[in-house]
């Protein structure tokens, strides 16, 4: 099977934000499969991981495409955008445009590509890609992922405005944002298969108009293998203070979140709790800190270590990992990450609406206020036997339910017999079956140049 992977933001990598390493799992399982994989993205000059993808992923044997971005933000000029008029009309009567210019105006690019490639079958990953191919037509069969709801008012709250235009600014684009999950709705129905990474954004996205849509967690590729127990106690016998690992870009919302309810609470309340001198928190990952939250991280227990180059030995030598996600904003690749290595989470309850298989006291601890997610720092910092048990059951769980293997075997699955069928001239978008469980159950103008990188 020819697969294009198109993944506009970034391309696929082993470690880094979620949606490189979910890519990755996809596109390293489709080659082990035997599959003709070409992956395309938009050229970034200032991402300095684009290089090192490239390279990592024509080792794999991978063809890798760059399109030159639109640098589009808008329906219209800035200078129009700044009119009376075009503030209330995108206010009140938003269009797609508004939200997806640069997803719009780079189609042509993308076409020109998926032409020459000829993929039997295209994997999209997140909605801003389905809105590309969705300008374009007579595509063959496509998958389809869908990774946050609502993301946008979770940025916002974390983004306080001061000045009045920038309170109206961003009252105006709350109000239009209402209809946002419902656009991107809009733009997933024609895909064959649809999946999302969050339980209860797939059970929303049935609920209003996408009927195929199906949860798979974030699949990632084992990277430790049958080692894993043996590498762990290697890696924390070198540790002589006991770990908290908070791992995530703290340039994204989740983690900004996280780092919010650390701030605000959590860390005095492990403080009451804890002798000092006895743990360390660890902050890893990339992007840069605020300067009134770097101010508040500046305690003696707190370790600001940014982005590391080995993020497998961060998560065998942590004594836990912290996740403190108190939105319900997709899922935590993090999450599934960290039950990959054995490692013994504490989170969330917010976590568990979006990987129903975090369960509490059998692979992970849950909690809700920053009193409760203490003390069950506490417990687990003060019980060997608890963080081991919690660990063989996050690794357990991902063995079965989120590994590569699994979650990416099922997609492909999906995408072959998509292949299949078009050859046949069967094209039937609503009977998609892959993955059963709910949350219920567990500038201006386009430069339209391209980049051939292989």
């Amino acid at each position: 099977m020819r697969l294009l992977v198109y993944y506009p933001q970034r391309l696929p990598y082993p470690t880094g934000i979620g949606g490189a390493v979910v890519t990755w799992a996809l596109v390293k399982s489709a080659v082990e499969r035997g599959h003709n994989v070409t992956v395309v993205s938009q050229r970034n000059d200032q991402d300095r991981m684009q290089e090192k993808s490239t390279d990592e992923l024509q080792k794999l044997g991978v063809s890798v495409r760059l399109i030159q971005p639109a640098n589009a933000t808008s329906t219209d000029a800035a200078s129009k955008m700044s009119s009376r008029f075009s503030f209330l009309r995108r206010a009140l009567w938003p269009r797609p445009e508004d939200f997806y210019a640069n997803e719009i105006k780079i189609a042509p690019a993308l076409e020109a590509i998926i032409r020459e490639v000829n993929p039997d079958a295209i994997y999209l990953y997140p909605v801003e890609a389905t809105v590309t191919t969705n300008r374009i037509s007579s595509l063959p069969p496509r998958l389809a992922v869908q990774v946050n709801l609502g993301g946008t008012s979770y940025r916002r709250a974390l983004t306080p405005t001061t000045t009045l235009r920038q309170k109206l600014t961003d009252w105006s684009i709350s109000f239009s944002e209402r209809k946002w999950d419902q656009y991107i709705a809009e733009e997933l129905k024609s895909c064959e298969v649809v999946i999302s990474h969050a339980a209860h954004s797939a059970d929303w996205l049935r609920q209003n108009g996408v009927p195929q849509c199906r949860y798979l967690s974030n699949p990632v590729v084992d990277a430790v293998g049958d080692r894993w127990q043996e590498l762990r106690e290697d890696h924390e016998a070198r540790v002589s203070v006991p770990k908290l690992l908070v791992v995530g870009s703290v340039a994204g919302t989740p983690q900004r979140a996280s780092l919010k309810f650390l701030t605000e609470g959590l860390l005095d309340e492990m403080a009451k709790r804890l002798a000092p001198n006895s743990y360390e928190v660890h902050i890893v990952g990339g992007g840069k800190l605020k300067p009134d939250v770097a101010k508040l991280l500046d305690r003696p227990e707190v370790k600001i270590r940014g982005y590391v180059d080995d993020i497998a030995a961060e998560f065998l030598s942590s004594t836990l990992l912290l996740v403190p996600t108190p939105i319900d904003l997709g899922a935590r690749t993090r999450i599934v990450e960290g039950f990959s290595f054995g490692c013994c989470v504490v989170t969330h309850t917010c976590d568990q609406k979006g990987m129903p298989e975090i369960e509490h006291n059998r692979n992970a601890l849950v909690g809700e206020t920053a009193p409760e997610i203490a003390d069950l720092v506490r417990k687990s910092l003060q019980d060997v036997e608890l963080r081991k048990r919690l660990g063989l059951g996050a690794r357990k769980t991902y063995e079965s339910e989120l590994s590569a293997d699994v979650v990416c075997g099922r997609m492909l699955d999906q995408l072959e017999n998509l292949s299949t069928n078009a050859g046949r001239g069967v094209h039937n978008a609503a009977k998609s079956t892959v993955g059963t469980k709910t949350a219920g159950e567990k500038g201006n103008s386009a430069s339209l140049g391209t980049v051939r990188v292989n």
